[in-house]
C-alpha cells in the first residue's frame, strides 16, 4: 500500500498526525512527488495541505557503535527482521540488503530491538560515513 492523502486517513490516523505536529514538527514527514519522504522543519509548519501525504517519521535502528568492529560503516535489518553490519554500504533488494564486500556479520547477539522499523528505511550509517550512503 502506497502513501495515504491525509483526506482520505481515518479520523485517528489524522489526529496522530496533527497531534505529532504540535508536539514535535520533525517527527513527521511527507511525501514528495518524486517518491522520497521528506522530514517538516519547524519554521515550515504552518498548514496541512488534504491532499499531500504525512507519515509519523520511522523509528530508526539504535546501534551500539562502540561494540563493532571499526571497519563496519553500516548497518539494515532484513525484511525478516535479521540485522547485518556491512563493511561496505549495501544496498536494498527484494526483501533483504546485499554489499558486494564480503565482510558482513549477522549482529542477532546484539539484542537490537527492530520493533517499528521498515527494514527498507533500516539502513544507518556509521556516524561520519553518512555522506557515503548517498554515494557523495
Amino acid at each position: 500500500m502506497g502513501p495515504i492523502k491525509f483526506k482520505d486517513m481515518t479520523p485517528e490516523q489524522r489526529s496522530e498526525i496533527v497531534e505529532a505536529l504540535v508536539a514535535d514538527p520533525v517527527s513527521v514527514e511527507f511525501y514528495q512527488p518524486d517518491g522520497v519522504w521528506l522530514g517538516k522543519r519547524k519554521s515550515s509548519i504552518h498548514f496541512i495541505h488534504l491532499s499531500s501525504c504525512y507519515r509519523l517519521r520511522p523509528r530508526k535502528l539504535a546501534i551500539p557503535w562502540d561494540v563493532l568492529r571499526s571497519d563496519i560503516v553500516a548497518v539494515a535489518m532484513d525484511a525478516d527482521g535479521w540485522v547485518y553490519a556491512y563493511a561496505a554500504v549495501p544496498t536494498p533488494d527484494h526483501s533483504a540488503w546485499s554489499s558486494m564486500s564480503a565482510d558482513v556479520y549477522s549482529i542477532q547477539c546484539l539484542n537490537i530491538n527492530t520493533t517499528g522499523v521498515n527494514w527498507r528505511e533500516s539502513l544507518v550509517m556509521r556516524p561520519g560515513y553518512e555522506s557515503a550512503a548517498k554515494g557523495e
